[in-house]
C-alpha cells in the first residue's frame, strides 16, 4: 500500500481556546475506554491545574497554558486529543525504553497496530502520524515539559518509516548501543527508495522499497515473513528477481526470517553475518553482555511472532 507524504492536522488558537474549556467527567472515562476498546487501562487527561481531578480508572497530567497550541488537537468541542508528539513524551516518562521505542517506531512509522490482540489483523497500514524530526521541535519549543531530557535520550534510537511491529523490533535490536543490549550496529534507512534507472550503474528502471537499507555498505536487509514469502510461490519468485536485480545495482540482499530472530543465539548469528557484510567484526562480549542482550529480546519480541501479516510500505 502506497501512501503520499500529508501534513498532520496542527492546533490552532482556536483549539487551544476550545480545549482550556474541558473538564473530565466519569462519563469522559467511559467514553475514551469505548473508544480505545481498554476498559481496564486507566485513561490519561491532559488537563489545566485548576480541572485536575480524581476518577476513578483515570489519570490527570497538568498543561500549562502556555503549552496548549503546541499540544493538542480538538477534534469538536468535547473531544481532543494530545498531539502525537506529546503523546510520545508522556509515554516516554512511564514505560521502559523498549516499550517507549516501539512507540516512537510505530507513531514514526507506517503501521499502527490493532486495538485488540484478538482482531484479524494484528497491524494495519497507515500514512506516518509524525517524524523524530517534528517531536524533537515540540520538546525544544517547551523545555518546561517535566522529564524533557528522557524523552531525547529515548528519540535519540527512533528511526521513521518502519513498516511493520518486526522491522521496528529488528532495527531496535541492531542499532541499540551495547550497553542497552543492542549490537551497536549503523542506522539503516527503512522502506528506502530505489530507482534502479538512477542507482549507480543503471538498471531497469524498476522501483525497489528496502526493508533496510545501509547505503554506505550497499546493504538491504528484508524481513520475510513465513506466510507472505514462503508459502506463496508467485511471491517467491518475485523475491528471488529482485535479489538478482538488486544484486546487479551492487546492493547485496540479506533475508531475515521469524527463525532467525526467535531466540538470543539466533540474533546473534543474524546480527554477526549483517555486521559481516559491512564488515565490521561484531564482538558479542561476555556473559554480562550476553545478559543484557537476552533481556532486550525477551522485552522486544512479541511472544507470538508478528509473521501472519504482509509488511506494509510507505512510499514517499
Amino acid at each position: 500500500m502506497r501512501f503520499e507524504k500529508t501534513t498532520p492536522k496542527q492546533p490552532t488558537q482556536a483549539s487551544g481556546a476550545a480545549f482550556a474549556k474541558m473538564k473530565p467527567t466519569v462519563q469522559a472515562v467511559k467514553s475514551a475506554q469505548a473508544l480505545t476498546n481498554q476498559p481496564l487501562e486507566p485513561i490519561h487527561f491532559l488537563v489545566l491545574r485548576e480541572h485536575r481531578t480524581e476518577l476513578p480508572c483515570s489519570c490527570c497530567h497538568v498543561a500549562l497554558p502556555q503549552t496548549l497550541l503546541d499540544t493538542v488537537v480538538v477534534f469538536s468541542d468535547s473531544i481532543a486529543c494530545t498531539s502525537p508528539e506529546l503523546t510520545f513524551h508522556y509515554l516516554c516518562d512511564t514505560m521502559p525504553l523498549a516499550s517507549a521505542l516501539e512507540i516512537g517506531f510505530e507513531l514514526c512509522g507506517c503501521y499502527s497496530l490493532a486495538s485488540s490482540p484478538q482482531a484479524d489483523k494484528p497491524f494495519l497500514p497507515r500514512a506516518p502520524l509524525t517524524s523524530p524530526d517534528a517531536i524533537l521541535e515540540v520538546i525544544e519549543r517547551n523545555p518546561q515539559l517535566k522529564n524533557h531530557r528522557n524523552t531525547l535520550k529515548v528519540l535519540r534510537y527512533v528511526i521513521p518509516n518502519s513498516g511493520s511491529p518486526m522491522e521496528t523490533c529488528l532495527v531496535i535490536v541492531l542499532t541499540l548501543p551495547k550497553r542497552l543490549g543492542g549490537y551497536g550496529l549503523p542506522a539503516p534507512l527503512l522502506n528506502h527508495k530505489i530507482v534502479a534507472s538512477n542507482y549507480r550503474n543503471g538498471g531497469t528502471g524498476n522501483v525497489y522499497y528496502i526493508d533496510l537499507f545501509w547505503p554506505e555498505f550497499n546493504l538491504a536487509v528484508e524481513y520475510d515473513s513465513d506466510v507472505y514469502h514462503f508459502s506463496n510461490p508467485a511471491q517467491s519468485r518475485r523475491d528471488s528477481e529482485r535479489r538478482l536485480n538488486l544484486r546487479r545495482l551492487g546492493i547485496e540482499t540479506l533475508s531475515v526470517t521469524s527463525d532467525q530472530v526467535r531466540t538470543t543465539a539466533a540474533l546473534d548469528k543474524t546480527a554477526e553475518a549483517i555486521a559481516s557484510a559491512m564488515g565490521i567484526r561484531l564482538r558479542l562480549g561476555d556473559s554480562a553482555q550476553r545478559e543484557k542482550r537476552a533481556a532486550l529480546h525477551s522485552a522486544i519480541f512479541p511472544n507470538t511472532i508478528w509473521d501472519n501479516q504482509v509488511p506494509c510500505e510507505c512510499y514517499f
